[in-house]
């Protein structure tokens, strides 16, 4: 088993994380040379911007399913989640083909009318 590490070992790290939640205290963070050791120049940031749109609309969608009833959600899981046929999605609900193109149709719908307001509302 790893030897437990003191307090002061440690203070790095909630030093940067206080600095990540506009906590941190001046000189918290160590000494400026000791800050700009990894200078910023030859990052991609613009790849970055991408992996949190990503991240924010995966978000989003979690919450949108959340709102879905439990019958919707569930075929929306089948089907794209667990990338199911219809039929394998009938066969592991217990309900017929039919109603799950019917549940699909209305989710997706609902899906899409809770993610355009997202994105334009508030």
């Amino acid at each position: 088993m790893p030897a437990r590490q003191s307090s002061s070992a440690l203070e790095p790290n909630r030093a940067g994380r206080a600095a990540l939640h506009g906590r941190a205290e001046p000189g918290q963070l160590g000494t400026a040379a000791a800050r700009s050791e990894a200078p910023l120049a030859g990052h991609d940031f613009e790849a970055a911007g991408d992996d949190l749109d990503r991240v924010l609309h995966a978000w989003q969608v979690a919450e949108v399913l959340q709102e879905l009833s439990h019958d919707h959600r569930q075929v929306i899981i089948e089907l794209l989640y667990r990338r199911q046929t219809v039929s394998e999605s009938a066969a592991a609900l217990r309900i017929p083909p039919g109603t799950v193109k019917s549940r699909s149709f209305s989710a997706l719908h609902a899906l899409r009318a809770a993610l355009e307001e997202g994105m334009t509302g508030p």
